[in-house]
């Protein structure tokens, strides 16, 4: 299995457990390790090359978040 890092922007968190709920919620997706920091609104993503971006921006916006590379 290939795996890709990608740094994603991540808006709309108010405080630290914002960032572990989308932390959380990316890490349910088969494929995907993901660490999100409030300080820096930066979710550090590594997946599988098979997973589209747009199945993991989604899962951010499903809690109220909006991701961008």
């Amino acid at each position: 299995m290939n795996k890709t890092m990608t740094m994603l922007r991540v808006s709309g968190m108010t405080c630290d457990q914002c960032a572990q709920t989308a932390e959380t919620e990316l890490n349910r997706l088969e494929g995907v390790s993901a660490k999100v920091s409030f300080s820096t609104e930066i979710a550090e993503v590594e997946a599988d090359t098979r997973i589209p971006i747009t199945r993991i921006t989604r899962a951010l916006e499903r809690k109220g978040f909006e991701g961008k590379q």
